[in-house]
């Protein structure tokens, strides 16, 4: 997927989103799969708060998740897991 894919999903589900820049920097650093559930995990944690998570919350929330999901991938794969 592109950076504007992620851009579009971020605004179907959360609305105002970062800076496309950001979603460039999340292309190149990780996977396609991280890069899904991360927002989607954001999005659910922004729900769950009733909203109020702000854009810089849900910008570095986004980030953690998808360097914890990939760095789990990683683990899997290393272990035979995958």
């Amino acid at each position: 997927m592109t950076s504007q894919n992620w851009f579009d999903m971020w605004e179907r589900v959360m609305g105002d989103s970062p800076a496309m820049e950001q979603f460039a920097i999340w292309t190149e650093m990780h996977s396609e799969e991280a890069i899904k559930h991360g927002i989607i995990k954001t999005a659910v944690k922004n729900r769950q708060m009733g909203g109020t998570m702000s854009l810089d919350h849900r910008e570095k929330f986004a980030s953690k998740v998808m360097t914890v999901k990939d760095a789990d991938l990683l683990r899997f794969k290393k272990d035979g897991a995958l």
